[in-house]
């Protein structure tokens, strides 16, 4: 609502060509999905998209992670774990994908105690193979999957991939 709602205020402040999607663990799970399953007109608008401690593969994560279905399942069906993961959202060649000029980067922590780095390494390789052109992976020591979003570090990081 940001980019299509002219009412909102402080609508005329967003450069309508330059958003960036941010999200933190499900966060990231929505950003994604929302760019890569997207197909309304504002998606031109996204200029990239930076997940943080992202859950990217449900079923690679419970495989995993088994104790992690007890919230899985409030939000998906078991039959629907696979389509509801960016993993398998990511189109076969990115050209032909409405998402095809998104900028993405993944980052997680070394030291996320709850999501593992696979999760991100596994995204990224995907993005790439479908041809995606602007892809960071950032897998370093920056605290733990909510302290990481503290740290001064992780900011720097996050405004140079948005400001370059």
């Amino acid at each position: 609502f940001l980019i299509t709602d002219a009412s909102y205020h402080g609508h005329e402040l967003i450069n309508q060509e330059s958003v960036y999607l941010v999200g933190h663990s499900a966060g990231a799970h929505l950003a994604t999905m929302s760019v890569l399953k997207g197909t309304h007109g504002w998606l031109r608008s996204i200029k990239g998209v930076v997940g943080i401690g992202g859950i990217y593969d449900i079923p690679g994560l419970l495989q995993k992670y088994p104790s992690y279905s007890d919230f899985v399942d409030m939000a998906f069906d078991s039959n629907q774990y696979a389509e509801a993961s960016p993993l398998n959202a990511i189109p076969a060649e990115s050209k032909q994908s409405a998402s095809a000029h998104i900028r993405f980067m993944v980052i997680n922590s070394t030291e996320d105690e709850l999501i593992g780095s696979d999760q991100a390494v596994g995204f990224v390789g995907r993005l790439i193979e479908a041809g995606y052109e602007d892809v960071a992976l950032i897998v370093r020591k920056i605290g733990d999957h909510y302290g990481e979003l503290e740290r001064k570090e992780f900011w720097r990081i996050v405004s140079r991939f948005i400001f370059n």
